[in-house]
Parts: structure tokens; C-alpha cells; sequence
């Protein structure tokens, strides 16, 4: 059985076991949203910025919406930042999206997961300008999954707006890894320690932030293909 298919299976069995997460998944990144009343919204948003220094990048992340009710809608997403700073023989991220209707009556379930697998320089930080607007995506997008939950915003509305800010959020990485990220004599931002190659973590704590650095790791520039994976699955079911 390949691994994309214990992934997918493990994460069915999981929904329709109303856990919180995917097994396969827990070291990694993934939002599962469960709906079964009827007429309700349901919204789940998962967001992680890791940081690798191994020999394999295997990054995975999955956003999976189930709906059984009716009249009812379902959204989950997933947004997973992978900062690569080795030089790795083995780059397979991997991303899912899986929308389930099961006995639905006039519901709409979407499922959308943006992977953003990227190398960086030796001690690479973002600057405080991005990391802050970095944050201000994730907090808008939990905004207007508050807002769909209220039935202010239908699914579909709500994946365009999501849309636009993913396409926000890969513009300001992308643009801040170009320019260099933070000058290193300057404080990082954020809260943490600000030990080098190291993301301070930020005052929120549903940012999660790990780094698979040993000590003695010599890290430099690399030259790792870029991957952004983008998958979005909607299901919607009428009368």
C-alpha cells in the first residue's frame, strides 16, 4: 500500500470516527472539520510553519471535511509553511484535500490545503514586516471562518476569499526570501528566544512552529526545487 493511500485511508477512517486528527498526520499539519447538524456551518483551520534541516523533506498536509446532515455547510483548511535549510537528497511534501458527503441533503463541503515547501539560505529568518503579515493572514482567515460559521459567508465565498489570502501569503513569503529576511544584528520578531535559524514563536499559539535542527547540522545555500501545492476538493450535494 502506498504511503498516499494510507494517508487518505487513515484519514477517512478517522472522520468517520469523529477524531481531531489524522494519525499519519499529527507530527505534520491538518484541519478536520465534522458536520452533522443539520443546517449548521462548521469550520476548522489548521496553519504551521516548519523548519527542516534533514536529508528528506516528507512535509505533509491534509485539510478533510465530512458533512452527514442536511441543509448544512462544511469547511476545512489547511495551510503548512515549509522552510528547507539543507540540502536534501529527498523532496516529496505532500498535500490532500478530501471532502466527504455521506446522507447529505442541500450541503456544501470543501476542502482546501496550500503547502508552501521552500529553501532558504543558511539562518534564514523572516523579516518583522512579513512575520507580521504572516500572522495577519492567519488571523483573518480565522476571522472569516467565524464568520461563516455566524452564516455571514457561504462555503464558496468563503474558499475565494481564502483563496485571495494564500495568494497574499506565497507572494510575501516568496518575496521576503528574495530579499534576504531579517538583517541578522537586528532582534528577531515575535516572542522567542531569537537563537539563529530559528523563528521566534509568536504570542499566538495555534502558529506552530518546529525545527528538526541537531546540533552540529552546518547548513548553506541550496539549491532545492521549490514545490507549492495547491489542492482544493468541493463536494456539494442538492436535492
Amino acid at each position: 500500500m502506498t504511503k498516499r493511500l494510507k494517508l487518505l485511508l487513515t484519514a477517512a477512517a478517522t472522520v468517520l470516527a469523529l477524531a481531531a486528527a489524522p494519525p499519519a498526520l499529527a507530527q505534520d499539519n491538518a484541519a478536520v472539520a465534522v458536520n452533522l447538524e443539520d443546517g449548521a456551518s462548521v469550520f476548522d483551520f489548521a496553519f504551521k510553519v516548519t523548519r527542516v534541516m534533514n536529508d528528506v523533506v516528507d512535509n505533509q498536509n491534509a485539510a478533510v471535511a465530512y458533512a452527514n446532515c442536511e441543509e448544512c455547510q462544511t469547511v476545512a483548511v489547511a495551510i503548512q509553511i515549509v522552510l528547507v535549510y539543507s540540502d536534501p537528497t529527498e523532496v516529496t511534501p505532500e498535500n490532500y484535500a478530501i471532502a466527504l458527503n455521506e446522507g447529505c441533503d442541500t450541503c456544501e463541503t470543501v476542502a482546501s490545503a496550500y503547502q508552501f515547501a521552500l529553501s532558504v539560505p543558511d539562518r534564514f529568518r523572516f523579516s518583522k514586516e512579513a512575520w507580521r503579515r504572516i500572522l495577519e493572514i492567519r488571523k483573518e482567515i480565522k476571522e472569516l471562518g467565524k464568520a461563516f460559521e455566524r452564516g455571514e459567508l457561504s462555503a464558496l465565498e468563503l474558499q475565494e476569499l481564502v483563496d485571495a489570502l494564500a495568494d497574499e501569503l506565497r507572494t510575501v513569503i516568496k518575496d521576503d526570501i528574495a530579499a534576504g529576511g531579517a538583517d541578522r544584528d537586528e532582534p528577531p520578531p515575535g516572542t522567542g528566544d531569537g537563537a539563529d535559524g530559528d523563528e521566534p514563536a509568536p504570542e499566538d499559539e495555534d502558529v506552530e512552529e518546529e525545527s528538526d535542527e541537531d546540533e552540529g547540522v552546518e547548513t548553506g545555500e541550496n539549491e532545492t526545487v521549490p514545490t507549492e501545492t495547491v489542492p482544493t476538493e468541493t463536494t456539494t450535494t442538492t436535492p
